[in-house]
């Protein structure tokens, strides 16, 4: 069974160890700046832990304002992929913190992440736009919303 956890304890040991892991993957953020933007209110970040193990499946990073919740990172751990973690995760997301606000949910994700795109599609979400050239290497993105309608 899978935990969805919201990150509130700058001081956590065990939780500045993930993050620092997590920031190697990052190579957009750096530890010290993912600290600083989850002290701003508008950052939210929040974690799925295994209840048995308490071992970290995967985390989400969002930006929100207003009524968007503009997803900064999203990332399930290889071990846990095909799995439907991944889709658990943001149907959790949605009922406990956007369901009942009239929120949104948006975010970016590669045109070749074809593993992503069917995960976000099955959560109800649609192609709303692309952006060219979006990555370093070229690559486009695909923008995806979800919202009550």
């Amino acid at each position: 069974m899978i935990q969805l956890n919201p990150y509130t304890d700058l001081n956590s040991q065990d939780i500045e160890h993930s993050l620092r892991s997590l920031c190697k993957v990052w190579d957009f953020w750096t530890f010290e700046r993912l600290i600083d933007s989850l002290k701003r209110k508008e950052y939210k970040f929040y974690y799925k832990t295994d209840i048995n193990s308490q071992i970290w499946t995967g985390c989400l990073f969002i930006y929100k304002v207003f009524s968007i919740s503009d997803v900064i990172y999203f990332f399930i751990f290889e071990e846990y992929r095909r799995k439907k973690i991944g889709l658990q995760f943001l149907e959790d997301y949605w009922k406990s913190y956007c369901l009942s606000t009239e929120e949104k949910i948006i975010l970016e994700v590669r045109a070749s992440n074809h593993s992503a795109i069917k995960t976000y599609s099955k959560f109800g979400m649609r192609m709303i736009s692309k952006r060219r050239k979006y990555y370093r290497d070229g690559e486009d993105a695909l923008i995806f919303i979800k919202d009550r309608h």
